[in-house]
């Protein structure tokens, strides 16, 4: 199960929209480096909320798409998940009070989406995380972000989901942050080809 969402057409004051919306980051990392930002693609694996936490941190200041992969499902009976309400961005209530089931990747990407609406996003449904094809997935993905920058953003993975998730990005040059989150501890580490 593969989505899209899309934010709201772009009208033609988006130049000075965006130096106004993110005139602090401008001056820290200035229009290059803002640029730079707007072209990136971000692919989350496993929407956990250190993943959720640091995407958040890529979408206010105004990425210019994520991709989610999951193998969660969020039903309304809140005993399903590991830690219920431990992720802000994850939570078995639609926004209307209703009860629903979904996949955790499309609530993160429906969640995420609404904090800036000059982001696009979209979410992948897998099975499995072990199982899944990533390779095929950063391929699709390719197709339809020409002209992006990618990085692999890997929450709270075991090694051996991690293993090959590396391997491709290393064979793909792609840099791959790994987060893991051990309650208030948490580590992050790179992985990139100089």
């Amino acid at each position: 199960l593969s989505s899209t969402a899309t934010p709201p057409k772009i009208t033609s004051n988006w130049k000075m929209a965006t130096n106004n919306k993110y005139d602090r980051q401008l001056r820290l990392w200035g229009a290059n480096g803002q640029r730079a930002l707007a072209e990136s693609c971000i692919i989350l694996i496993n929407a956990t909320s250190a993943g959720t936490e640091s995407l958040k941190n890529l979408v206010l200041p105004g990425i210019g798409s994520f991709h989610i992969i999951d193998d969660q499902i969020v039903k309304s009976d809140t005993s399903t998940l590991k830690k219920p309400f431990a992720n802000f961005f994850v939570f078995p209530e639609n926004g209307d009070g209703e009860k629903s089931t979904a996949s955790r990747a499309e609530v993160a990407t429906k969640h995420l989406l609404e904090l800036n609406p000059d982001v696009k996003g979209s979410y992948t449904s897998v099975p499995s995380l072990e199982s899944a094809d990533y390779a095929s997935i950063l391929q699709k993905i390719r197709e339809s972000h020409k002209n992006h920058n990618f990085l692999f953003l890997a929450a709270d993975m075991s090694p051996n989901i991690l293993k090959p998730v590396s391997k491709l990005c290393w064979q793909d040059d792609v840099p791959l942050v790994v987060v893991k989150s051990y309650g208030l501890i948490g580590t992050v580490r790179l992985q990139t080809q100089l």
